[in-house]
């Protein structure tokens, strides 16, 4: 009993419809296409799996670069005898 899309869409147009009836049924299979491509999305940018997939890379970056801060701080207060 479950029509495609299109057999759907031309199984209402030999019915005498109206046509914003039908533009209204096309609008709303975009619609329900596009909340699915929403509900994905969200998905894919959920703050809380983005930080446990990228933590140990963000976590050795930050280091690295506060490792290399104070390195840089220390190499200023030191001085050299050859200067």
């Amino acid at each position: 009993m479950a029509l495609g899309c299109a057999q759907l869409i031309e199984s209402l147009i030999s019915k005498p419809l109206d046509s914003l009836e039908i533009r209204a049924l096309q609008r709303r299979n975009l619609v329900h296409g596009t909340k699915e491509k929403v509900e994905e999305a969200r998905g894919t940018l959920d703050a809380k799996s983005n930080i446990r997939t990228h933590l140990l890379g963000a976590s050795l970056v930050v280091s690295a670069v506060g490792f290399l801060s104070g390195y840089g701080l220390a190499a200023l207060f030191t001085s050299d005898s050859n200067c």
